[in-house]
Order: C-alpha cells, then structure tokens, then sequence
C-alpha cells in the first residue's frame, strides 16, 4: 500500500508572502509607509512585494520579522514554500495538458 506524503501534495493555490504580511499589517494597523519607515525598506520594494510582483529578500524578510514580532526566517520560508507550489502547480498544468491532447487524438 503506497504512503502519503505531504511532498507529493499538490496546493490548489501558491499564496504570495505578500499576502501575509498584508493580512498582518491590517491587524495591527500600520500602513506600508510605517512598516517601510520601520525597517528602511524602500516603500516601492514593500508594495511590489505585498503585491506580489518582488521576491522578499533574506535580508526584508529579517528586517520585517523584526517589526511585525515573526522569527527571522518566516517570510524567507513563506517565499520558498510560495515558489515551490508554484513549481508543482505548473508541473500539474502540463500534465493535465498532456492528458487532453492525448485524448483529443483518442
């Protein structure tokens, strides 16, 4: 009988880091000019990340850690775990790709 393992799941969504440091921020009422002012990150670099259209550094992900009360590397692995289901969606789209061309021929 195969085992399941969670690295074989595939996540029905790749959520942003962004998206939780949004949630966050709401909570506790600062804006992203506040948290930019805060840790020195660039309030441009801050947006695009909440946006999700910039990869978090180690180094923003210390420096929010920091203010926002996270461990260091949260933000860091959030962005990892981000990429990998993002990788592994895409791997399921050209499978499911896959299966319709073959039908089709079928």
């Amino acid at each position: 009988m195969p085992t399941y393992s969670f690295n074989n799941a595939t996540p029905f969504e790749a959520i942003q880091v962004g998206e939780y440091i949004s949630d966050d921020l709401a909570a506790m009422g600062m804006t992203q000019k506040e948290l930019s002012q805060r840790t020195g990150i660039p309030a441009p670099h801050i947006n695009q990340i909440i946006k999700g259209k910039r990869r978090i550094t180690a180094e923003q992900s210390i420096a929010i850690a920091q203010i926002m009360g996270y461990e260091d590397a949260l933000l860091y692995m959030l962005q990892a775990q981000h990429d990998i289901d993002k990788a592994k969606l895409a791997k399921q789209n050209d499978v499911k790709s896959s299966l319709l061309k073959i039908a089709a021929v079928l």
